[in-house]
């Protein structure tokens, strides 16, 4: 007996069963990541227009009926009195159907068979998945396909066929308001509140205080399912102000405070949108001044404290990205949170390099009065804290050999209190973030010495860009897999030494 499990599936019969019945796996829950690359001008013109923001089972959607995924859309808050509402098809895919990235904010299509309900026709679908090497199905409709709707729109079965789906802002739950022109359309004034993929609908009616807090900052939960690592506090700046916020060039930035607990500190649903502190110890990064965290986790009473009010110093994981575990989720808010007068103040007093008065005999940076004039309060506080030293072939013995030997090779010198050195994180090599000049302390030119990569603490095959690529000073600082979307190859390996001719050591203060 051969059983066409393929034609199963795309039809909506139960996948379930045939999946176990011949080993053949559900589709497995995929989250779209944090966008990566400038929208589209069809892209801008659907954000523009209908504001689509991605939810998944994750915040909340069931995946359900058709019914279901309405209702899921428009239990979710607009400003005051509006609500989200389901999104055409043009919102999926605006750029058209393409063998690669296809979907809204140019994304891959979802592992496996799945599919998302579109507003253009009572219990319309489209598919957002793949299906073995079929691509030529993305894009299109159920009714395209089969010329009927699917059973399980209306039955409720199948969910893991409909994990994940993309609302719209007021007027976007008409049939045919994606192809009608400005003129026809009935939609609200365009505004830059686009919501980023990871709102989720408030577990009870929003206090007058969070409806405050929507209206003036937006806030928007994410978490390692949508592309934050828990690392430092510049890459969670990094993080929200990769995130678009409309057409207009500007972007997220890190919430205050208010933003997390804005009816303030209680035993149940403390946080933004009524909902519970997450398990265990949790800490969020926050605007109010520069590596402070917040804690949102369910620990004894801390819960919407700062750091510095229970420990009264800033936390060391919040400058070399460790502990990942204990920061999970952040929210990221518009401009009106971005702590511009911090910014300036780190940016007047900061240089892209160190004078050789501020160098040791040993190639280590000081940390002394004139360095701290000379660099800002914040590099200074780096230097002090993490003792960074360069090394490179001649000074050393580093031989642009794979991040795992990069460990190594520091671990080979002794630190300044008493344990090994270590590789440097990612704020000590950049402390003023992306697109930034590099730590001083070296006699190397890297804007002339071009692509340069160093490998950073962390995680294992993680490097950072001290030089450039190209002639584009702006790649300075970024790490490999946000210039490339992924490893590198080379990292692994001693392979193109060339660019990894520096490697940075530190002895941090414990």
């Amino acid at each position: 007996m051969c059983c066409d499990v393929l034609g199963k599936l795309l039809s909506g019969g139960d996948s379930s069963t045939a999946a176990e019945d011949n080993n053949i796996s559900a589709p497995p829950l995929v989250t779209l990541p944090k966008p990566h690359r400038p929208m589209t001008e069809v892209e801008v013109r659907v954000t523009e227009t209908h504001h689509p923001a991605w939810f998944s089972t994750e915040s909340g959607y069931k995946g359900t009926t058709y019914s279901d995924a309405r209702a899921f859309c428009e239990s979710i808050p607009v400003g005051e009195g509006d609500t989200y509402h389901l999104c055409p098809q043009s919102a999926y895919c605006p750029n058209g159907p393409t063998d690669t990235e296809p979907l809204y904010l140019q994304q891959k299509s979802f592992e496996g068979v799945q599919w998302a309900p579109i507003s253009n026709e009572e219990n319309g679908w489209i598919m957002i998945g793949t299906f073995n090497e079929q691509p030529q199905l993305t894009c299109q409709t159920y009714l395209e396909i089969h010329n009927s709707g699917p059973e399980w729109g209306l039955d409720g079965t199948s969910p893991e066929l409909k994990t994940n789906i993309l609302c719209c802002k007021s007027g976007t739950n008409s049939q045919n308001t994606a192809s009608l022109p400005d003129s026809q359309n009935n939609e609200q004034p365009a505004s830059n509140n686009e919501e980023p993929a990871s709102i989720m609908k408030p577990a009870s009616a929003m206090s007058s205080s969070e409806i405050q807090i929507q209206d003036t900052y937006h806030p928007a939960w994410f978490s390692k399912a949508f592309g934050w690592q828990g690392t430092t506090y510049n890459d969670a700046k990094a993080f929200c102000e990769s995130i678009p916020n409309g057409s207009g060039g500007s972007t997220l930035h890190l919430c205050p405070f208010s933003a997390y607990c804005p009816n303030g500190p209680r035993e149940t649903e403390p946080l933004y949108l009524h909902m519970d502190a997450f398990d265990g110890v949790q800490w969020a990064p926050i605007s109010n001044e520069e590596n402070e965290w917040v804690m949102i986790g369910d620990t004894a009473d801390l819960t919407c404290k700062t750091y510095l009010e229970i420990n009264h110093h800033e936390p060391s994981w919040g400058l070399d990205g460790d502990e990942t575990q204990l920061k999970e989720h952040l929210l990221c808010c518009e401009d009106k949170t971005f702590n511009a007068d911090a910014v300036a103040s780190i940016q007047e007093g900061a240089l892209s390099s160190v004078s050789n008065s501020d160098i040791q005999v040993d190639g280590s940076l000081t940390s002394t009065t004139d360095a701290s004039n000379n660099q800002g309060g914040h590099e200074s506080s780096v230097i002090s804290t993490f003792n960074p030293q360069w090394f490179t072939a001649d000074n050393g013995g580093w031989d642009g050999g794979s991040h795992s030997e990069a460990v190594h090779f520091c671990q080979q010198f002794a630190g300044k209190y008493g344990k090994k050195m270590e590789l440097c994180p990612y704020a000590v090599y950049c402390p003023n973030g992306p697109s930034n000049s590099v730590i001083g302390g070296h006699d190397a030119n890297f804007n002339e010495e071009g692509e340069q990569w160093a490998p950073v603490f962390g995680q294992a095959n993680h490097w950072v860009m001290i030089g450039k690529k190209g002639s584009n000073k702006s790649t300075t600082c970024l790490s490999h897999v946000q210039l490339t979307g992924e490893e590198p190859s080379w990292g692994i390996d001693g392979s193109s030494k060339e660019k990894k001719l520096h490697i940075m050591c530190c002895s941090p203060l414990q």
